[in-house]
């Protein structure tokens, strides 16, 4: 609620999408003037094909199980040309290295909430086959200064 409550103070009209009841109705009580919606059980979006010109996915990919229908869906809510703004987890060879010497059991236990880890490879390659191009790309917040903490992505919507 609060980053979309940001954004839309520059957008014609926003709308926010959650599968969790209970976070849908905080976001109602501390963001009255926004629209907030659950997620149909049958996974579809309740707008029109091609309804948003933006869609933005911020720390929502690394928990979802399915995420090719995820991205098939946000494809077909979305105008060709329009745009996907994602801020996930990232994985790099030097960051998993660390991980395996640190902390290997915590960073993937069972009941993580986390269930998918991406690398900028795998991440642009799953866009590509659902129909997006990625145009942007940065690093969000660093260990050390260069092992990221995640990643930024800006996908387009192709024909």
């Amino acid at each position: 609620g609060k980053f979309l409550s940001f954004i839309s103070e520059h957008c014609d009209s926003s709308c926010g999408v959650d599968i969790c009841e209970s976070v849908i109705e905080k976001a109602k009580k501390s963001y009255s003037g926004i629209k907030f919606l659950s997620l149909e059980h049958n996974g579809k979006l309740p707008f029109a094909d091609g309804y948003f010109q933006t869609v933005c996915a911020m720390d929502v990919f690394e928990h979802i199980l399915d995420l090719e229908s995820v991205l098939e869906e946000v494809n077909r809510v979305m105008s060709i040309g329009g745009h996907l703004l994602i801020a996930t987890s990232e994985l790099t060879k030097i960051k998993t290295v660390l991980i395996a010497l640190t902390s290997l059991d915590n960073y993937f236990y069972p009941a993580s909430p986390h269930i998918r880890y991406f690398t900028r490879k795998n991440l642009e390659d799953i866009l590509r086959k659902k129909g997006f191009e990625l145009i942007g790309y940065k690093k969000n917040k660093t260990y050390l200064g260069f092992i990221p903490k995640g990643q930024m992505v800006v996908a387009k919507k192709n024909s």
